[in-house]
């Protein structure tokens, strides 16, 4: 990438592009039962750039891998259109059972959830990974729109639901939104992220700048709902 190039044809001088598209698009739905396990179901479509690398993982990847990177438990099956196809987009489906997301005693505090890992949060804690940077390093930027739901059963009550947050600067723009349906039960959730850095190598200097956004969206991304048993 970004990287000077001469046109045979006719002698031009010229350059590589400085940056390629990505797009990451995440649907999750749970449903907890009244013991406090749930079903559910995942759906993220790749696009562009990031569909080469995600093929090349899926060919060793598991289902209860992506469980277990999530911080989750249970049983879940994976499948993916044409994983040898060279480019188009590429969606890839887990569905399955998860263990103890609520206990049906006493005051639970669940992830909230948008997408299993591999989306915004994954990609906030790989660039936060090195508190400190002092060589370049490479990044890819990209929109991640993740929209997920919980439904809980109604022997539990509801007591906590993060609040909205919207942090921008140079690099990163960046909202989440969480609405309780009470009616229902359910809590839907959405982030959306737009990483621009207008290059693939960043430097020492960028990361500095960028830090600060990253860490609240970090905080954002860690928010917990808290339910607990209710009242008889």
């Amino acid at each position: 990438m970004d990287r000077p190039t001469l046109l045979v044809n006719d002698g031009t001088l010229s350059r590589t592009p400085a940056t390629q598209p990505l797009s990451r698009a995440a649907r999750l739905q749970i449903e907890v039962a009244p013991d406090g396990s749930a079903s559910f179901a995942d759906q993220v479509e790749d696009a562009r750039w990031s569909t080469g690398p995600e093929r090349a993982n899926l060919l060793h990847a598991t289902a209860d891998a992506r469980l277990r990177a999530t911080g989750l438990r249970g049983v879940a099956t994976l499948s993916a259109n044409d994983l040898n196809a060279s480019n188009g987009p590429l969606t890839t489906t887990i569905n399955g059972t998860l263990d103890n997301v609520v206990w049906p005693t006493g005051t639970t505090a669940l992830p909230a959830l948008t997408s299993l890992s591999g989306g915004i949060a994954t990609q906030v804690e790989s660039l936060l990974a090195e508190r400190v940077r002092t060589q370049p390093f490479m990044y890819t930027g990209g929109a991640f729109d993740e929209v997920a739901q919980v439904e809980l059963p109604k022997t539990v009550q509801v007591t906590y639901v993060p609040t909205d947050a919207c942090f921008t600067n140079a690099f990163f723009d960046y909202s989440s939104r969480h609405v309780f349906d009470p009616a229902r039960n359910l809590i839907k959730a959405e982030r959306h992220l737009k990483a621009n850095f207008g290059k693939q190598v960043c430097t020492p200097a960028d990361f500095t700048a960028m830090q600060l956004v990253l860490k609240r969206i970090e905080r954002d991304t860690d928010a917990q709902i808290i339910v607990k048993a209710a009242e008889p």
